[in-house]
């Protein structure tokens, strides 16, 4: 089934990993509203835990966020910062 052109719903998702084992559920999720129907959700997880993108959007629901996993289009991506020497950050 084709994904429409224009998207309803905009979801910026990063997945952070911490220096601990595991990350409580109740602590993995971070909902951010930054615009009419633009979302920053953030993603928490311990070395031990595997991340699974489809289930914590699922969990997003007890945020007020509604996602449909069978209408998703995802776009992935992954930016490094480098501090130059003057001070200024080059993205990689």
């Amino acid at each position: 089934m084709p994904l429409p052109l224009l998207h309803e719903r905009i979801i910026l998702l990063s997945i952070r990993f911490h220096e601990v084992p595991r990350v409580p559920a109740e602590e993995r999720i971070q909902l951010d509203c930054l615009a009419k129907d633009c979302f920053r959700v953030q993603l928490s997880y311990g070395y031990f835990q595997s991340p699974n993108v489809p289930i914590a959007l699922r969990l997003c629901e007890r945020l007020g966020l509604s996602v449909d996993p069978d209408k998703i289009a995802y776009y992935l991506g992954r930016e490094t910062l480098i501090p130059a020497d003057n001070g200024a950050c080059i993205a990689l």
